[in-house]
């Protein structure tokens, strides 16, 4: 089927092994990446991390995840606007939140935002949330979901176990 197809398109990103590293460190890498693209969109992107956490990670990967959300959420506010990344440590896992303050995803989609082909009010492959819910699910064995109203913005919240249990099966 086409979604196996996708799914061994992305086995392609599984070459990565699980490496422990500090969330707010991989967090500022990607901040820093999008802040000029924040600049120039009016775009205040904050951060904030309870505690600096340390958790096994397919960094690559798991960056490329986060980065697809912000991009995502820039995209939506061509005007400016607001985006918040934060971190608070639970019981056994890690809870990321990426907020923004953009149009909110469109009725019609969000039912289905992380199926293949489906896209926003954004151009692009319409891969970018498949791609980043088997990041968080299948990879890192965690959950993704969002809450959303029109006119007022979207937040995505991402949960990752910290203990990966590395499959030892996987040829390295």
């Amino acid at each position: 089927s086409l979604t196996d197809m996708l799914n061994g398109l992305l086995g392609i990103f599984k070459e990565e092994s699980f490496t422990p590293c500090s969330l707010v460190g991989v967090s500022r890498e990607i901040i820093e990446e999008l802040r000029p693209v924040c600049n120039v969109q009016n775009i205040n992107l904050e951060f904030s991390a309870h505690d600096n956490v340390q958790i096994q990670l397919q960094v690559a990967l798991f960056k490329r995840a986060i980065y697809n959300l912000l991009k995502n959420s820039i995209k939506a506010m061509p005007d400016g606007g607001k985006i918040s990344l934060n971190f608070f440590k639970e019981k056994g896992k890690v809870l990321i939140s990426i907020e923004d303050n953009g149009p909110g995803v469109p009725p019609e989609i969000q039912d289905k935002i992380f199926e293949p082909f489906v896209h926003g009010r954004q151009s692009g492959t319409g891969l970018g949330l498949y791609m980043v819910n088997y990041a968080i699910t299948t990879v890192h064995k965690g959950r993704i979901w969002f809450n959303t109203k029109p006119g007022k913005g979207t937040t995505f919240y991402i949960e990752i176990p910290f203990v990966q249990e590395l499959d030892s099966t996987v040829d390295k």
